[in-house]
């Protein structure tokens, strides 16, 4: 096909309609917002033991308190340009200030402190240093049992149970008490009245 350049850097394609003037200047670079999945999360090198759902569809992980030492793993799927793309995340609730990790698609965290919190990442292009996009994941690292709110809770009711068995047990004492009390008084009172009639001599009339 005939081709010329223009002075203007256009090329001209001779063609059966005429003249097909093209210019590469024009033309638009179509961007795509490439999305950043997290795609793994581990516990001391092992897989979450209370993940019920595979991490890239989970909004939520639990974590046991003595299991606090975790890492996450993400990536961006932008194949023809993972060269160029950098990472940075953060542990919102735990950390203040984002961390970048250049290419290393890995977070690590140690000793984090039971309670809920909020990671985020994002990736970044390195060339116009344009934020691709983000991904987050809620963490929550369970409390001991001993100072959980259902240990709380069961600590008060049985001590409730305690003090309730505590009064019955007081009030049965009390009853066999006043019980006592009662026939003693009148055994007394028959031996009283016993003690009169038989010294008077007289018939014994029982009140």
């Amino acid at each position: 096909i005939p081709t010329l350049i223009s002075s203007k850097g256009e090329f001209w394609f001779g063609c059966k309609e005429g003249i097909l003037a093209f210019s590469p200047d024009k033309l638009e670079t179509r961007k795509y917002n490439y999305k950043t999945y997290i795609l793994d999360f581990r516990i001391n090198g092992k897989e979450n033991p209370l993940m019920g759902t595979p991490i890239k569809y989970a909004s939520e992980v639990k974590v046991e308190n003595d299991q606090s030492t975790f890492t996450i793993e993400f990536v961006a799927l932008d194949y023809s340009n993972r060269d160029n793309i950098s990472y940075e995340y953060i542990l919102e609730g735990y950390e203040k200030e984002w961390n970048f990790n250049g290419n290393n698609r890995i977070a690590s965290y140690t000793g984090v402190s039971p309670g809920k919190y909020k990671f985020r990442v994002r990736s970044i292009n390195e060339v116009d240093s344009e934020s691709l996009s983000e991904s987050t994941l809620t963490i929550r690292i369970l409390p001991p049992w001993k100072s959980s709110w259902y240990t709380y809770a069961l600590y008060i009711i049985i001590i409730g149970i305690i003090a309730i068995i505590s009064k019955l047990v007081m009030m049965l004492i009390k009853a066999k008490n006043e019980a006592y009390i009662k026939r003693r008084l009148s055994e007394l009172k028959i031996k009283f009245f016993t003690y009169i009639s038989h010294e008077m001599r007289i018939p014994l009339t029982l009140i």
